[in-house]
């Protein structure tokens, strides 16, 4: 039975840092969804919605169909893409309003620091020992 009791400890301890981590993963979702609402959802509203929201999806893509924030977060791909595009100046398209070099920055640092995690001030990855996300070393090395 006293071998029974270090198992045990593991498994409780085991659920409690789960608890904690779900916890932890929530709050920054949340942290990180409420930065997206207040420095990059206007520019989208403004310039991409037409095509890429209320209900169009031109591409494929459309900007407003997540269901959470960690939704929003995890979307990793379309965020990539959203970047490659927004630094290349082929969105929006030339007919459209252009983004400002202030919008298209804003847009890019909120990719960086909440969907791939770079800081600004060392432009690495900020590592956690319970990320379970993979992020391309392109995208760190060159801070898209």
């Amino acid at each position: 039975m006293a071998n029974r009791h270090p198992i045990i400890v593991f498994w409780v301890a085991y659920a409690f840092l789960g608890v904690i981590r779900s916890d932890s993963c929530l709050a920054d979702a949340l942290a990180q969804g409420e930065r997206f609402r207040e420095s990059v959802l206007t520019i989208l509203e403004n310039r991409c919605y037409d095509c890429h929201g209320d209900g169009a999806n031109k591409g494929s893509l459309a900007l407003d169909q997540f269901e959470s924030d960690a939704d929003l977060i995890g979307q990793v791909e379309l965020w990539w893409k959203v970047a490659k595009n927004i630094r290349a100046r082929l969105m929006p398209p030339s007919r459209k309003p252009q983004l400002t070099p202030g919008e298209r920055e804003q847009i890019n640092q909120w990719i960086q620091s909440d969907v791939f995690g770079i800081d600004h001030q060392t432009r690495t990855r900020a590592v956690s020992p319970f990320d379970d996300s993979i992020v391309s070393n392109t995208a760190i090395r060159y801070a898209i």
